[in-house]
């Protein structure tokens, strides 16, 4: 048992260390409940996040209604095993995001993972490239 508590922990760091580390964007896995065990990354800072204030917490207690209709299918998406992608717009910045499954070592979904990205550098880009 005290193996596996270690394992766990060890993996938990290894998830909080690549996903603080992640380039302009974010990872966050939810549980069953749509409720955040681990939310890292620089984007959570830039658009007034944090770790402390989604980790413990469903997506009800830190989004905005309307956000949360429009982002819940996709973590039930997740949760019965698919992956999506999207774009979406946040604090006026434009995301690209993967919501995908967590799996254990027999391939049972434990969770969700999302992951996102902020393209609004490319987004803005195109639409120059658009106006040409």
């Amino acid at each position: 048992r005290k193996q596996t508590e270690e394992a766990l922990r060890k993996s938990e760091q290894l998830y909080r260390k690549l996903a603080s580390n992640f380039p302009n964007g974010a990872v966050m896995l939810f549980d069953r409940e749509l409720r955040y065990t681990l939310a890292e990354g620089t984007e959570l800072a830039a658009v007034g996040l944090s770790k402390e204030l989604m980790e413990g917490k469903t997506i009800w207690e830190v989004f905005p209604e309307e956000f949360c209709g429009a982002v819940e299918p996709n973590y039930r998406a997740a949760l019965a095993g698919e992956t999506v992608v999207t774009e979406f717009t946040y604090s006026g910045q434009h995301y690209l995001a993967y919501t995908l499954p967590v799996r254990n070592e027999r391939q049972e979904i434990t969770g969700g993972m999302l992951m996102t990205q902020n393209i609004s550098g490319r987004k803005l880009a195109e639409e120059a490239l658009q106006r040409k």
